[in-house]
Formats: C-alpha cells, structure tokens, sequence
C-alpha cells in the first residue's frame, strides 16, 4: 500500500532496541544505534515517515517500564494519541494483544497501548502468527474465528527486503527462510479491534 499504491504511512516505534541479540558478524558495539539506522532504512523502503522513540527495550513488566519512563500511564498513552492524531491515519496497523504476532512482550504492550489511545474502530490488528521452528518460519492465522485473510505472494518480496535491512535481527539463513516461505502461507491475517 506505501509503496505500490501511494498510501501516505507512518511508523511509530517505541524502543530502539538495544536490548536485543546482535545477529552482525561483527558484532554490535551500539545497538541501539544501529537498530535506530536499520529502521530508517525500513521507513524509506515503505516511503514512511518514521517517529522512534528510546522508550527501554526490555522483555519483563514493559508497560510499566515505559509509563515510568513516559512520567506515567496516561502520558505515554497521551503521547501515543498525539503522534496519531498528528498523522491523521484512515486506519491504524498494529499487534493484537491477545499474541503480538510472535508473543513478544513489546509487541504485546504496544497492542494494549494503541487500543487505550483510540477508537478501536480505526484499528486493525495483525493476526499473522510467525513461529521460528529449526531454522524455518512458519506463518499462520492466529485467529482463524475473526480474521481475514489477504493474500500478499507479490509483495512478499517486502518482508524479504525489509528483512534483509534489518540485518542486525536476520542472518543469511534467516533471509533464506523466509524466502522459502510456501505460497500458502504469503499471507497476511488482520482484524478489526472492535469486533474482537
């Protein structure tokens, strides 16, 4: 849609993600910092504009430790109405609390977050489940009663892209992974948050 379609998008990013695992074979000296670069990069493939926060990146109690960093609950979520509110979004694009595509925490709270920030009727929730097993990624409907399915085999190439520049999170043999990925599951699974 950003890039084939001419939709104006924007990401919001809470964390820079500095307390992740470096996949470089270097090594990661900031990586923070080059977390931060990856995803800029990200942005200018989808041709989005881009709003990144240093809230931290931890895996344990997030909500709580990003509303303590915020100066609290309803100023975090305050500030992730006002980024919203500034780009004006048709629909909003987000992780389904019930299981943050991966189960990953910040994904989880970030869920949370936007269905506190707004109207549920502006939300859709991804409902694509992804599940790293040997080496392989597997996708998946993570909830087959209430969501629908779009077929995405020609822009698959996106995620591989997008992947790709995210070096610091995905090795070669990831990429390859992903590139396997059979045609069945190019898809993409999204619900609407007040029909949940």
């Amino acid at each position: 849609m950003c890039v084939e379609r001419g939709s104006q998008c924007s990401f919001l990013v809470m964390t820079r993600g500095e307390g992740g695992s470096c996949s470089l074979p270097g090594g990661c000296t900031d990586l923070g910092t080059i977390r931060e670069q990856e995803m800029r990069g990200a942005a200018t493939l989808f041709r989005a504009s881009l709003t990144i926060w240093s809230l931290p990146d931890v895996m344990a109690d997030v909500s709580a430790t990003w509303a303590a960093a915020a100066g609290g609950s309803d100023g975090l979520v305050r500030r992730i109405r006002d980024v919203i509110d500034a780009a004006q979004p048709t629909s909003i694009i987000t992780f389904d609390p019930a299981h943050g595509t991966t189960f990953h925490p910040a994904h989880l709270a970030l869920g949370e977050l936007i269905l506190e920030a707004v109207d549920p009727e502006r939300i859709l929730f991804i409902e694509t489940g992804a599940a790293l097993d040997n080496g392989v990624y597997r996708f998946f409907n993570a909830r087959p009663d209430v969501s629908r399915a779009f077929d995405v085999p020609g822009a698959w190439a996106y995620l591989i892209a997008n992947a790709s520049i995210h070096a610091s999170q995905f090795d070669e043999s990831l990429l390859l992974s992903l590139a396997a990925t059979p045609m069945e599951q190019r898809r993409v699974w999204f619900a609407t948050a007040a029909r949940l």
